[in-house]
């Protein structure tokens, strides 16, 4: 996946729900990072437990002169498919992104792509990727 995504963003909007947050089974930390101030600029968090991934997605910045801050979570359950990434896809649908490239299912490092077009989107195309594991 290039990193380009479309950003749709309805204010007020966005569905987060905490209870897809899974502190005791963090799996991986996804942030693409300012290079001069170290701020994070998008961060994507996977938790695991047997059954599921689980995903939330925090992320922020200027477009067009109009600050924004968005926020989602999402989940994927099922055997036979990259669960991490489709549950990733799940969380930044429902922070309101449209990404050009589908990457439900396809794979982790789709979600590598995946938080720096966002991060690009806010237009922080030198944004630094960063991936740590729970």
């Amino acid at each position: 996946m290039d990193n380009q995504a479309t950003v749709f963003i309805n204010r007020g909007a966005g569905h987060f729900k905490s209870s897809h947050r899974k502190e005791n089974h963090v799996n991986n930390e996804y942030m693409a990072i300012c290079p001069n101030t170290g701020q994070k600029i998008v961060t994507l968090k996977t938790y695991r437990t047997n059954a599921r991934h689980y995903a939330a997605v925090w992320f922020g910045g200027q477009i067009n002169g109009a600050h924004y801050s968005c926020e989602g979570t999402g989940w994927a359950g099922g055997y036979g498919y990259c669960r991490e990434s489709a549950a990733a896809a799940s969380a930044i649908q429902s922070a309101h992104v449209a990404l050009d490239s589908d990457i439900d299912g396809r794979g982790t490092e789709c979600i590598r792509g995946a938080v720096l077009a966002i991060a690009a989107a806010f237009g922080r195309q030198d944004a630094l990727f960063v991936k740590a594991n729970g």
